[in-house]
C-alpha cells in the first residue's frame, strides 16, 4: 500500500475524531469504568486513532488534557522512534511489523481479541529510553460505531527480575560451583601448586566480578545514575586481552577469534570498564551464532578523528532481528536474555559519547561497529 511499509496509512480527519469521541464521552458509564483501570486504557477508532483515554495515560505522561492524546496513534502519543519515520506515523514502518501493540490492534479490528508483549524505544527528554509493555486489544462497539479497545501495562520490572534471575540463578551459579569446589580442596587440604589451578581461580573469581558489576552499572545506567571513570588507554592492550579472555570462554570452544589492530600502540581516553563490556558483549554475541570451524573477528581502524571498533561473525541476522536487535528484552536465546546488544547502545551512546551500528550481509556476515570519540569529555 502506498505511503505505508506495514499497516494502513489512511487517518481519521479531525471531524471524524470529534464525532468519535463525543460517542465515548456521552457514554458517562463506560468512561468512568476506564477510569478505575490501574492499566493505561485507550479507546482507538477504524483508523488506530486515539478517541480517549483513562487518567492513568495521563498521569503516567504527565500530560494536561485529554486532547493531547486525540487523534494520535498509540506510538506517536508514547513518542516511540518509529513512529514518525514514515509520513503517515505510527505502524507504517518496516520496524511496526514486529511491534506486539500494533499487530495486536489489526488483529482486534478483525474482530478477535489479542494480546501481545511490545518493546520500544521513545524519545525522552534524557534520552532515549527502552519501555517493556503488555498490550491487550478487543474490539468494542458503541453506539454501533466499531472500536478498539487497547489496555497497556509496563512489565519493565518483571523484565528486570527475569535478567537478573538469569544472571544470577544462572551464570553466577555456575560459577561459584567452581569456585566452591577449589575451596572445598583447599579445605580438604589439596592445595593447587600448579600455576593454570590458580589462574583458573582468578579467572571464575573475576567473571564473578565483572557479573555482579555489570548489572549494577547497567542498573545505573538506566537511572542516569552512572559517572564514567576515565582513563587514557593502549587500544592494542585491551584488545589484546578482550581477544585471549573469550577464547578460553565456552561460547569459543572450536572456534577461532582473530584480532586485526594494524596500529595497537593508538590510544584512547574513555570509561574502560564500558569500553570493555560493550565489546565484550559483542564479541559473545558472535561467538554464540558461530557455528564450530567459524571466525570472529575484532578489529579496530581510525577514521576522520573517530577510533572505530568491529565484531564480525559468519552468521547472517533475519530483517526481524535486525529490527528488534537494541531493544531492551529483545533475544533469539528465550526468556530472561536480551540486555546485551541493548546495553550495548545504552553504554556507547549515552556515556562513551558514541554511535553503534551494524550491517548483516549475505557472504559478509554480521559486523556490529562502534564509534567512540578520542577523547571522552568531562561532563
Amino acid at each position: 500500500m502506498e505511503g505505508t511499509k506495514f499497516a494502513s496509512p489512511v487517518r481519521s480527519n479531525d471531524h471524524e475524531i470529534a464525532q468519535e469521541t463525543q460517542t465515548i464521552v456521552r457514554s458517562e458509564v463506560f468512561s468512568k469504568v476506564l477510569n478505575l483501570y490501574p492499566e493505561i486504557v485507550l479507546i482507538l477508532d477504524k483508523n488506530r486513532q486515539a478517541i480517549y483515554c483513562n487518567r492513568e495515560l495521563l498521569q503516567t505522561l504527565a500530560l494536561k488534557s485529554q486532547e493531547t492524546i486525540v487523534g494520535k496513534r498509540p506510538g506517536e502519543i508514547f513518542n516511540c522512534v518509529n513512529a514518525f519515520k514514515e509520513k503517515a506515523g505510527c505502524g507504517t514502518s518496516e520496524f511496526c511489523r514486529e511491534c506486539g501493540a500494533v499487530n495486536a490492534i489489526l488483529i482486534a479490528q478483525t474482530g478477535k481479541a489479542q494480546s501481545g508483549e511490545c518493546r520500544i524505544t521513545v524519545n525522552a527528554p534524557s534520552g532515549q529510553a527502552s519501555l517493556d509493555l503488555r498490550v491487550w486489544a478487543s474490539p468494542v462497539e458503541i453506539e454501533k460505531i466499531p472500536f478498539t479497545f487497547f489496555l497497556i501495562r509496563n512489565i519493565q520490572d518483571e523484565k528486570r527480575r527475569a535478567a537478573l534471575e538469569h544472571v544470577f540463578f544462572h551464570d553466577i551459579l555456575n560459577d561459584t560451583a567452581i569456585l566452591k569446589a577449589y575451596t572445598e580442596n583447599v579445605r580438604d587440604g589439596i592445595i593447587p601448586t600448579d600455576t593454570a589451578a590458580v589462574e583458573e581461580i582468578f579467572r571464575f573469581s573475576k567473571r564473578l566480578d565483572n557479573a555482579i558489576t555489570e548489572q549494577r552499572d547497567l542498573l545505573l545506567a538506566e537511572e542516569g545514575q552512572y559517572t564514567p571513570d576515565l582513563q587514557d588507554i593502549e587500544i592494542g592492550s585491551i584488545l589484546q586481552e578482550l581477544v585471549e579472555r573469550y577464547k578460553q570462554s565456552p561460547q569459543a570452544k572450536k572456534k577461532t577469534i582473530l584480532l586485526q589492530c594494524p596500529d595497537l600502540s593508538a590510544r584512547i581516553t574513555t570509561d574502560v570498564n564500558l569500553l570493555w563490556r560493550v565489546l565484550g558483549n559483542l564479541v559473545k554475541n558472535a561467538l554464540e551464532a558461530t557455528p564450530e570451524q567459524g571466525t570472529v573477528k575484532v578489529a579496530f581502524r581510525e577514521e576522520a578523528g573517530k577510533k572505530i571498533f568491529s565484531v564480525n561473525g559468519p552468521a547472517v541476522m533475519t530483517e526481524e532481528v535486525q529490527h528488534q536487535v537494541f531493544q531492551r528484552s529483545f533475544s533469539t536465546k528465550g526468556p530472561g536474555r536480551g540486555l546485551g546488544t541493548y546495553s550495548v547502545k545504552l553504554f556507547t551512546e549515552q556515556y562513551l559519547k558514541g554511535k553503534v551500528g551494524f550491517e548483516s550481509l549475505e557472504g559478509k556476515g554480521t559486523t556490529f561497529f562502534i564509534s567512540l570519540p578520542a577523547l571522552l569529555p568531562k561532563k
